[in-house]
Formats: structure tokens, C-alpha cells, sequence
């Protein structure tokens, strides 16, 4: 039974349309966004560790350690492009589980929306888990942002809850196949 009737005032099947389009579409935006970061890091990389080599210079430091400062400076480049294809990742994976949800719904095949609801449960609950990370190193007393990973825990719960619902509305409804004595609209023998 469906938990709940409507989305934001729309039918259950609108309010999935809507959350399978804003991640395909918000995944393709982002991927773009983040390639466009990554080359733009690439471009500068130079430029960057030619301002590190000069501000070390400005500081009066000997060469030794200048080349520890642009070592260090390497390695938080190989980091910040580790972290944008990885978010590169994240989004262009949302925006195949969006096509996912949309192709499960238009093509009526149930067997899809109950594998984005599989996979978004299993990406709450490693969600879950990430906050139970942030809260021990908050007792360690290093800040974390527990604000972020609170709403997009609950965001994804509100949005599994409404294609859950259009799930369980659509698995109540009769086959349009079988009707009782009918398939596809031809009357079927009583001994079948």
C-alpha cells in the first residue's frame, strides 16, 4: 500500500517524472561543471606551482624548503583532481539512476523503479554511515559539516518515499494483460 498519495500536488507518477528529470538533468549540468573545473585545473597547474615556488621565494625561505612547498603543492593537486573525478563520477552515476527512474516509468517496467529504490536505499544507508563518521570526529573535536549530510540523508529518504509510494500504487494495479476472463481484450477458454 502506498504510503502516500501525492507529491507536491502532483499525481504520485508526475512527482517520480519530476524527480527522475531533475537528476538527469541536474547530473548532466553538474558533470559539465565539474569537467570544466578539472580543465581549468589542469590549465593553471603551472601557473599555480609557479606562485608557489614565488611566494616561497618572497618569504625568504632556502631552496630546500621551497621544494617542499611546491612537493606539497603537487600533492594537493593530485588530491583536488582525485576529488573532482570522483565527484565526476557521483553525478554522471545520478544521472544514469535518473535515466534509470525514467526509462522504468515511460516503459512501465516496475523491475527499474524497484532497482533505484534498491540502489538509493543502499546509498542512504552508506549515507548514514558516513554520518556516523563525521559525529566520532566531531568528538575528536575536528568541525564537520553535519548540516549537509543531515538534509541530504532526509532529501533522499522524502525521494525514495515517493517512488516507493508510485511503486506500490503501480504493483496494485491489474495486469492490463489478464482481466479476469479476458487477455488482451480475447476471452479465454474456462478450462485454462
Amino acid at each position: 500500500m502506498a504510503l502516500i498519495k501525492r507529491c507536491c500536488c502532483c499525481s504520485l507518477e508526475t512527482g517520480t517524472k519530476i524527480i527522475g528529470y531533475i537528476q538527469v538533468i541536474g547530473g548532466v549540468l553538474l558533470a559539465i561543471l565539474v569537467i570544466i573545473q578539472i580543465s581549468a585545473l589542469v590549465y593553471l597547474r603551472d601557473d599555480i606551482l609557479t606562485l608557489a615556488r614565488e611566494a616561497a621565494k618572497s618569504n625568504n625561505v632556502t631552496e630546500v624548503e621551497m621544494d617542499e612547498t611546491v612537493a606539497k603543492q603537487k600533492i594537493d593537486f593530485a588530491y583536488d583532481i582525485l576529488a573532482f573525478i570522483m565527484v565526476l563520477g557521483y553525478v554522471l552515476f545520478s544521472a544514469i539512476m535518473g535515466s534509470l527512474l525514467l526509462a522504468g516509468i515511460y516503459k512501465r517496467k516496475l523491475s527499474f523503479v524497484k532497482w533505484w529504490i534498491r540502489i538509493k536505499t543502499g546509498l542512504i544507508l552508506m549515507g548514514a554511515g558516513w554520518l556516523l563518521i563525521q559525529l566520532l570526529i566531531l568528538l575528536y573535536g575536528i568541525d564537520s559539516d553535519l548540516k549537509s549530510s543531515i538534509f541530504s540523508l532526509v532529501y533522499d529518504a522524502c525521494l525514495i518515499l515517493v517512488v516507493d509510494s508510485y511503486y506500490d500504487e503501480e504493483s496494485e494495479k491489474p495486469s492490463p494483460e489478464f482481466m479476469g476472463d479476458h487477455y488482451n481484450g480475447v476471452p479465454v477458454p474456462a478450462y485454462c
